[in-house]
C-alpha cells in the first residue's frame, strides 16, 4: 500500500511502482505545461513522454548519486521529457522546460504536504499510500487550475478595458 518498504534498515523500492508513478506524474506535469504555455500537444507525443519519463526514472534510480551529478541528470531529463513532448524549436524548449520545472516543483511541494517525506542518497521517497499521494496530486492539480483560471480571467478583464479605451 505504500510505495517503498523499510526491511532490516534497508529501502525496498517497487521498480514498476516507480515506473508508474513517475509515468503518471509526467502525465499530468505535461498537461499543466500545455495548458499554462498554450502549446499543443499530440496524445501519441502526451502517452511517449510519459513512459520515457518513466523509463529514465528507474535508469536514474541505478546510477550513482551526488549532488552535481543529481542536478545535470535532472536538467537532462527535463530538456529530454519537454523535447519529446511538443517537439519545440530552441526559444520554446527553454520556455516550457522551465514551466515544466516550477509545476512539478509546485506540485511536489503540495504532494509534502500530504505525508512523509524521507530523503536518502539525494533520492526523496514518498511514504504514504497511493490514494493519499494521488489525493495530493490532484488538490495541487486542482489550486493550480484555479489560480490560473483566476490569472487568466483578470488579464482577459484588462484586455477588454483597454479595448473600450
Amino acid at each position: 500500500d505504500i510505495i517503498f518498504y523499510e526491511v532490516y534498515g534497508m529501502t525496498i523500492v517497487y521498480i514498476d511502482i516507480l515506473f508508474l508513478i513517475n509515468s503518471i506524474t509526467t502525465y499530468i506535469l505535461l498537461d499543466i505545461t500545455s495548458f499554462l504555455s498554450g502549446a499543443f500537444l499530440r496524445r501519441k507525443d502526451h502517452i511517449f513522454s510519459s513512459v520515457l519519463s518513466g523509463i529514465m526514472a528507474v535508469i536514474v534510480f541505478f546510477m550513482p548519486s551526488g549532488r552535481f551529478i543529481g542536478i545535470v541528470v535532472r536538467i537532462f531529463m527535463c530538456i529530454t521529457i519537454v523535447s519529446a513532448a511538443f517537439r519545440p524549436n530552441l526559444h520554446h524548449l527553454v520556455r516550457l522546460s522551465g514551466i515544466f520545472l516550477i509545476s512539478s516543483l509546485f506540485m511536489g511541494g503540495i504532494v509534502m504536504l500530504f505525508g512523509a517525506v524521507v530523503m536518502e542518497s539525494g533520492i526523496i521517497y514518498f511514504n504514504m499510500s497511493y490514494p493519499v499521494l494521488f489525493a495530493g496530486f490532484l488538490v495541487g492539480y486542482i489550486i493550480f487550475r484555479l489560480v490560473l483560471q483566476y490569472y487568466m480571467a483578470d488579464r482577459l478583464r484588462d484586455v477588454y478595458r483597454q479595448i473600450e479605451k
